[in-house]
């Protein structure tokens, strides 16, 4: 049992795989090996305490914004408001949606009549259902609110507060399919990972449907405003079949002298597709590194 202050400590571990050893191994290297969600996300729930200590002050400061004429407060609260309100909630949401759904069914797995009488055990209960509404929360919001606001999408002071859903996307309605996908795709994974791990062919099929669907969303809608973003997605979607039809082929439908070569192929074809991701990154910023240096000279 872990140390935590003055004498508190905190649970045991729970096996939740079910004597599924390779499964815990897997999450044990990945540093998911708690019961409790608050520890397995570790930075992100630093993220998620700060969150409300700023909201809080915003909140603080709008109150006494109307009290004073302090141009320093009214500074500083226009610049919370701007930073950290919705965009910031809602591109937290998105970017840790995996880390997030995942800690929450871990922790979920141990039941309430399961866990020991601590204050920090009970907390994280109800820490984690609250994840998981969190999650459900934005998609509905994504559903009921952009729809409602479809006329303004386009204009920049909505997006200042709002825009982070559909950012790099095209700001129609077909847009805002792309991060409900993004987040039922994540929650799919951590199904599949952890609820089903002894259904392999479950597993599989239910990552080739969650894909295929995707896939199909991209090439016939476009949501995405910069081609070169949408031929992106378009790679990954069809890495992520090759290699999903490849993990077929470690299963006992092949000999077992030949799956080495089947495990060389699925690093390559990852490789591949980092490389090619690391290529664009590396050229905007040698593009980005000499646009800065011509308008230096222009200055100059």
């Amino acid at each position: 049992m872990d140390g935590l202050g003055s004498g508190i400590t905190l649970p045991q571990n729970h096996d939740f795989t079910h004597g599924d050893s390779e499964l815990a191994e897997n999450l044990d290297s990945l540093d998911f090996s708690s019961r409790l969600a608050s520890a397995n996300l570790g930075s992100v729930f630093i993220a998620l305490l700060v969150s409300p200590i700023i909201y809080g002050l915003t909140f603080l400061l709008g109150l006494i914004k109307k009290t004073t004429n302090n141009p320093s407060v009214h500074k500083l609260h226009a610049w919370l408001e701007a930073k950290f309100m919705w965009n910031w909630l809602i591109r937290l949401t998105l970017e840790t949606s995996l880390e997030l759904t995942m800690s929450a069914v871990m922790a979920l797995s141990v039941s309430f009549e399961e866990r020991e009488s601590l204050w920090i055990e009970t907390a994280d209960y109800i820490f984690s259902w609250f994840i998981l509404v969190w999650i459900l929360a934005y998609i509905i919001f994504v559903v009921y609110f952009y729809p409602r606001n479809s006329d303004i999408l386009k204009y920049q002071v909505f997006k200042d507060v709002y825009g982070s859903t559909y950012e790099g996307l095209r700001p129609t309605m077909t847009s805002l399919g792309y991060p409900i996908i993004f987040i039922v795709r994540r929650a799919l994974f951590v199904a599949a990972a952890l609820l089903w791990s002894r259904f392999l062919w479950f597993q599989i099929m239910s990552q080739v449907v969650i894909t295929t669907m995707a896939a199909v969303y991209f090439v016939h809608f476009k949501p995405m405003e910069d081609m070169r973003a949408f031929r992106l997605e378009i790679l990954n979607e069809q890495t992520a079949m090759l290699a999903l039809s490849l993990t077929f082929c470690f299963s006992d439908l092949v000999p077992n002298n030949n799956k080495y070569y089947v495990g060389v192929s699925f690093n390559c074809l990852l490789l591949g597709n980092i490389m090619i991701h690391m290529g664009f990154i590396i050229k905007g910023i040698i593009q980005n590194a000499r646009e800065s240096c011509e308008r230096k000279k222009i200055k100059a």
